[in-house]
Order: structure tokens, then sequence, then C-alpha cells
């Protein structure tokens, strides 16, 4: 090489893109497990609130960046979906190979409760058994998958659009990403 003659220029490293695989999957991973926790579904959709959470916590945490709230919304979102959706189906497998009703726990316990309450709520007692009867003697139904993953899927985007939009709001981190 001549001293004279200018190096020649190398490009500039290229920026790490963030990669938001690992935290969603972390999250999905959360909402997938408690989904299967007996009483858990006590607790409605904070769990996958709290999975969508968890995903932009570690996501921003990693990055250091402050995601605006459409990228927060939609990390939420799909970490939600992922989580909830793949839960759900593995509830109507269980259902269908072995008899096994995610959340039957809650149901007798409310059954019970109601016979307890007196017998004004004894009839409502009795019809929350009837259901539960036919449910188990029907098993699954293409009604059932069809209304059951379309509320799975609903109630997945609103827990994470809310987790998302939270999550954004609390976790900033750096700048936000270009």
């Amino acid at each position: 090489m001549n001293p004279t003659e200018p190096e020649a220029e190398q490009p500039a490293p290229t920026p790490v893109e963030p990669d938001d695989f690992k935290a969603m999957m972390i999250g999905a991973t959360v909402i997938f497990v408690v989904a299967f926790i007996p009483f858990a579904g006590v607790l409605c959709c904070l769990p996958q609130i709290l999975g969508a959470l968890l995903a932009l916590h570690l996501f921003t945490r990693q990055y250091q960046l402050t995601l605006a709230y459409g990228d927060g919304i939609k990390l939420g979102m799909l970490t939600v979906l992922i989580g909830g959706v793949s839960a759900w189906l593995i509830s109507v497998l269980l259902l269908m190979t072995v008899h096994y009703q995610v959340g039957q726990e809650i149901m007798k316990l409310m059954v019970d409760l109601y016979t307890k309450l007196g017998p004004q709520f004894a009839q409502v007692a009795q019809k929350m058994q009837e259901q539960m009867d036919k449910q188990k003697a029907e098993g699954v139904t293409t009604n059932m998958l069809l209304l059951g993953g379309c509320m799975q899927v609903i109630m997945s985007c609103i827990s994470g659009l809310i987790g998302g939009a939270l999550g954004t709001a609390f976790f900033k981190r750096g700048p936000k990403p270009q």
C-alpha cells in the first residue's frame, strides 16, 4: 500500500437489529404455563397482561430502547397470541384425548358455592352442573372450536393491547429505535 493513498474505506459495522423473538417466547411461555395452573382462571386476563409486560420489559432491557406505542402494542399482542392460542390448542387436545377440561376445578367450586348459598341459588347450581355434564357428553364440537378459537384470539388481542400499551409506558430505557 502506498502511504499517500487513502486507506480503503471499510464499511461501517451495521448495528445489531433488535430481535424481539426471545422476549416474546419467554412472555408466551409464562402465559402458557399459568394457563394450566389450577384455579389460575380466576385471574381472568391478568396472566396474559403480565406476560406481555414481561416481554416488553425483557426486550427494552436487553436493547436499552424506548418503544413507540405501536411497536410495544404489536409486541404485546403477538406475545399473548402465541401464549394464549397455544394454551387453548393444548387444552382442546386434552379435552379430546383424556377428557380433562382446563378450568373445571373453578366450575365445580362455583357449583358448590351456589349450592351452599341457599335454595334461591340451587337452581343456578343445578343449571351449571347440567351444562358441565352436557359439555362432557358432547365432547369437542365444531361450534366449540370456532367460538372458543375466536374468543381466544379476541381476548388475546385485547390483553396484548393492554399489556403492550402499559409496557410501552412503563419501560423507557433509551432512544427510540430507528
